[in-house]
């Protein structure tokens, strides 16, 4: 760990890299036992990278991309409702979305877990899809595409993050939000904690934990818990509220 300057992070992924190895190895009777088996994980403090915005910081961020980049909040409106990953939805094609079925078909081709996925849409996201008048458009157009013929002179609010044939590359998203809301806003907050956003409100609405693992794709819920992290608080209420006297 020291040699290679590996944060506490980066030790456990490597350690889980080696015991499943050793793991095969042990499968296929070339080593007896498992050598790193009794090795433990280093702790590491929580992650804080990707902090939702609080209330008051989430209603100056959609009035700032309304009023200069509306296009644009349909597409965070699809993080916080789905969970899909951003580079992910930049590869939705109309094709995919079918709003009669309400869902997202997402092929194995675009999803980092190269396994289809069925996206449910609730009702605030198909209200904002079907303001886009999808049915106009054809069927091999991205989702949140561009209709800009220079793709290299910078993002036109009219012609990006609108149904178009040219796919945008997948910086594009993470630059207009650092210079909406980290340059102009000053408002220091990842695009991406509208997932852990949506997460937390879904879990405080009622919505149970498995199914929000089924939404965003997870196998488990350990790893849905690193995006809805009320659900500690949830529960210590629950605790508290529905307890029995003695």
């Amino acid at each position: 760990k020291e040699q290679r300057s590996w944060s506490n992070k980066s030790y456990n992924k490597n350690l889980g890299y080696l015991k499943a190895i050793l793991s095969e190895l042990m499968q296929w009777d070339i080593i007896e036992n498992n050598p790193a088996h009794g090795i433990k994980s280093l702790k590491v403090g929580e992650i804080i990278a990707n902090t939702p915005a609080t209330d008051e910081e989430l209603i100056l961020i959609k009035e700032k991309i309304r009023s200069e980049f509306p296009s644009f909040l349909v597409y965070l409106s699809c993080i916080f409702h789905t969970g899909i990953r951003p580079d992910e939805l930049l590869h939705v094609q109309l094709k995919m979305v079918n709003l009669e079925n309400n869902q997202i078909i997402l092929p194995a081709e675009i999803t980092k877990t190269n396994i289809n996925r069925i996206v449910p849409l609730n009702p605030f996201l198909k209200a904002d899809l079907e303001q886009m008048n999808l049915k106009k458009y054809s069927n091999e157009m991205y989702l949140f595409g561009s209709r800009r013929e220079h793709q290299n002179r910078g993002l036109k609010k009219d012609l990006d993050f609108i149904p178009g044939l040219k796919r945008l590359n997948r910086d594009a998203a993470s630059k207009l939000w650092r210079q909406l809301i980290k340059i102009d806003l000053g408002i220091n907050v990842n695009m991406y904690s509208f997932k852990h956003l949506g997460a937390n409100k879904k879990i405080l609405a009622g919505v149970e934990l498995d199914a929000l693992r089924e939404l965003y794709g997870h196998t488990s819920q350990m790893m849905t818990l690193r995006y809805a992290k009320v659900v500690k608080e949830v529960n210590r209420n629950q605790i508290m509220e529905k307890s029995p006297d003695f």
